[in-house]
């Protein structure tokens, strides 16, 4: 199978023109600044993320399960809504999203790097 490929240089008419365009230009600073930001707080997020993992993981070894009396089943039963087993499964059900850079990596063939 044949691979197709833009094949766009340093000096094609559009990065050229790109280049040397201001709008071109202050568009791309923008993004640029767009992107610094969005990964800061992505890396905040992430930071955030990781203490409140740790507090409910250091609840949830210092805390022990609940249980109750079943007089139906003569037994002890763990509770449903047992603080223990809330804390873990808080923990387990954190997340962040991935995010995803606006520009590919350098090496790769993004004419938006030849504007550099």
């Amino acid at each position: 199978m044949k691979q197709i490929t833009l094949g766009i240089s340093e000096t094609s008419f559009s990065v050229r023109y790109a280049r040397n365009n201001e709008s071109m230009k202050r568009l791309l600073k923008q993004i640029r600044e767009k992107m610094d930001s969005d990964i800061f707080k992505k890396k905040e997020e992430v930071q955030l993320k990781r203490i409140e993992y740790d507090e409910l993981m250091r609840k949830y070894y210092a805390s022990t399960c609940e249980y109750y009396y079943s007089s139906y089943l003569e037994r002890n039963q763990h509770s449903s809504s047992c603080s223990k087993c809330a804390y873990q499964s808080s923990a387990n059900k954190l997340s962040v999203r991935i995010y995803e850079k606006y520009f590919l990596k350098k090496n790769s063939n993004n004419w938006l790097w030849y504007l550099n």
